[in-house]
Formats: structure tokens, sequence, C-alpha cells
């Protein structure tokens, strides 16, 4: 009967020990993963901020190509226009040409 008060009191030693050591390792573990959240959102903040500055930047590039395309329509056009104005120009004068020498 002693011998199994003996062995219960240390089996119930042996599980506080056991319990209030998993609870050091849980506390421990949590502090550590609070500080792993804290050190992934630093990072993640700190890695957003230039990929919203090259986000922007190709975008106001994208901007300037876009209006340098439409200056090359519009040049485009122009030219077409210039080169019938010249076309009925030169016809006209191969016209007057011929009419004055006959």
């Amino acid at each position: 009967m002693k011998l199994m008060r003996c062995l219960v009191g240390v089996l119930l030693a042996a599980a506080a020990a056991a319990a209030i050591v998993g609870w050091q390792q849980v506390r421990q573990l949590r502090s550590e993963n609070e500080l792993l959240r804290r050190e992934l959102q630093r990072l993640q903040e700190r890695s957003a901020a230039p990929a919203e500055s090259k986000f922007k930047q190709h975008d106001e590039e994208l901007q300037g190509l876009r209006a340098l395309a439409r200056d090359v329509f519009k040049l485009r056009g122009e030219v077409t226009q210039l080169r019938q104005v010249g076309n009925h120009l030169h016809e006209g004068a191969s016209v007057a040409i011929g009419n004055s020498a006959e």
C-alpha cells in the first residue's frame, strides 16, 4: 500500500513536470510565432513599396508610349493628306504645262 502511494505520487509528479515543460514550450513557441509574424509583415511592407513604385513607373512609361503612338498615327494621316495635295498639284501643273505647250 505504501509502495502504491509512492508510485502514484511519483507518477503525479512526473505528469506535473511534463505538463509544466509542455506549457513552457507552448509559451516559447507562441512567442517565436508572434516574432515571425511581425517579421513577415515588415518584410511584406518593405517589398510592397518597391513593387508599387515600379508599377507606377511602368504605368507612366506606358502612357508616354501610347501618346507617342497617337502622334505617329496623326503624323501618318497628315503625310497622306500632303501626298494627296502634292499629287493634285503635280497633276494640275502637268495639265497646265501641257495646255501652254499647245
